[in-house]
């Protein structure tokens, strides 16, 4: 690499196999090309340096890219040597970046469509750059017309967690210290054994931030075949997280002092058994004759 050198030397490199060429010239700086036009023959180019112009030797491949560059080459350029606000500031927040660079190419938008308009609108004559951005600049400051403001409304932003908590709102929240086990994916692992413990303890599962609520599971959709869960028309496309907080599954956990248990009888449960071929479990109701109680709670075998 030319890391060290003159302006004027070169170096290049030719793939015989996919007649390709691999070439560095130094300028001011190092610039790599790679070209297919495989036209290295020497050529001049000419540079200013103070008061004086210097000519440089460049391969022909610089000269032929520097002719013919247009398109985002181009734009990127001119974008550049406008406003470049996007370019020359650093901000914080990435989408104040992306705002300035839209708004260098809408300045360059306005700039190509007032010179190319002067051809068909008598009277007008095409702007400098320079002339261009002063007049610019002008009609910004001294701009007056509240009546034709158009006002937009901006979408309101993500409230903070623990204000969505304060609000009773069910927020995840990840834990680097304690890896919590995901409830949704836990409910196939005992009823069949082609759904494996695997990723049950990911980074990507939360605790609810709510106060009295047991629910931890995974904040992003499980890919597994093997669970039966995901394909349920009403979890299709949600998280675990989203599952578990989901009104078909209320009632089905319970807290324990060692953590939360579930309900067998509960319906999900109940589909969920059906769908690995185990016999679901059935609870019968308690029959009153006299002022006894007969007919215990019975349950099929598991």
């Amino acid at each position: 690499m030319l890391k060290l050198g003159t302006r004027g030397e070169y170096k290049i490199v030719y793939d015989n196999i996919n007649q390709v060429c691999c070439m560095q010239w130094r300028d001011t700086k190092v610039v790599n090309l790679v070209s297919t036009l495989n036209d290295a023959r020497e050529e001049t180019c000419e540079r200013q340096e103070g008061r004086n112009r210097l000519h440089l030797s460049v391969p022909n491949d610089y000269n032929e890219y520097s002719k013919k560059m247009f398109g985002v080459d181009k734009g990127d350029q001119f974008r550049a040597h406008f406003g470049g606000f996007a370019n020359r500031a650093h901000f914080k927040k990435w989408y104040v970046k992306v705002y300035f660079a839209i708004l260098d190419c809408a300045v360059l938008n306005a700039y190509s469509a007032w010179n190319l308009s002067c051809d068909s609108i008598p009277g007008r004559n095409k702007l400098s750059r320079h002339k261009f951005m002063w007049a610019l600049s002008e009609e910004m400051l001294n701009f007056e017309g509240e009546d034709d403001v158009v006002t937009i409304q901006v979408p309101v932003a993500r409230a903070p967690i623990s204000q969505m908590v304060a609000e009773g709102t069910h927020v995840p929240v990840l834990s680097n210290s304690r890896k919590f086990r995901c409830c949704v994916c836990q409910l196939e692992v005992s009823l069949s054994d082609d759904v494996r413990e695997r990723g049950i303890r990911d980074a990507s599962v939360g605790k609810c931030g709510c106060e009295n609520c047991v629910i931890a599971a995974h904040t992003s959709i499980r890919n597994d075949p093997a669970r039966k869960i995901h394909t349920f028309s009403s979890f299709k496309n949600l998280t675990c997280f989203e599952i578990a907080h989901h009104p078909r599954m209320r009632g089905l956990w319970k807290e324990t002092k060692i953590g939360y248990t579930t309900f067998p009888t509960h319906p999900i449960m109940r589909e969920l058994k059906t769908l690995h071929g185990v016999t679901p479990t059935i609870r019968r109701g308690r029959t009153r004759v006299g002022n006894e109680i007969s007919g215990e709670v019975l349950f099929s075998q598991v």
